[in-house]
């Protein structure tokens, strides 16, 4: 099915590109949608940070569930379907309860212990992570991942800082989960794409 303003003759060639593994095809579907996207997810979560996560979710899971798309909607409609359900997966967690300074039964509260296999398990992947940031991301992506996922940066606070768009750096960071998530097989499944 074609929507008339895509820049793509119709959605079922743009896919079957993507799935030969052309990235300008999926980085125009990613340019194409993003902020319809976005604004939707911003919209309803009435958060920033949740919302520029969410959009990241999405292309994520938009590019892992491609080889389903069957045609018999748009593919607007089809991405539309994916965003609603992540951002009602946001409406759906849990909530964190919030408790006074001092009261006790906070203290009381036994924290989760991981098994040892656990524990070796997640090292490893940790190590598969910096290996990946060091190895695969430019000076200006590692940049982009401190500020971000370290330091707790909104998109325009890092854009402002590094002198880029908002654009480029959403761009950047789609990039940098991509080539975490094909170079650490598993770790969609443990931060919950």
């Amino acid at each position: 099915m074609h929507t008339h303003d895509t820049p793509w003759s119709t959605d079922q060639e743009l896919v079957e590109r993507i799935l030969k593994g052309d990235r300008q095809a999926f980085d125009l579907l990613y340019e194409t949608y993003f902020q319809r996207v976005h604004r939707f997810a911003l919209r309803r979560l009435r958060d920033a940070g949740e919302a520029e996560d969410v959009t990241q979710e999405v292309f994520m899971t938009v590019l892992k569930a491609l080889p389903s798309f069957q045609g018999t909607s748009s593919l607007l409609v089809w991405i539309f379907g994916i965003t609603r359900n992540k951002v009602n997966r946001r409406f759906r967690g849990p909530r964190a309860r919030l408790a006074p300074l001092g009261d006790d039964a906070c203290s009381e509260v036994p924290a989760e212990q991981a098994s040892a296999e656990e524990a070796v398990e997640a090292r490893r992947m940790l190590d598969r992570c910096e290996a990946v940031i060091e190895g695969r991301l430019t000076p200006l992506q590692r940049r982009i991942f401190h500020l971000k996922h370290l330091r707790r940066q909104s998109v325009r606070a890092i854009a402002t800082a590094l002198g880029k768009s908002e654009d480029a750096i959403k761009a950047n960071l789609y990039r940098m989960r991509r080539a975490l998530s094909e170079g650490v097989p598993g770790l969609d499944s443990v931060v919950g794409s």
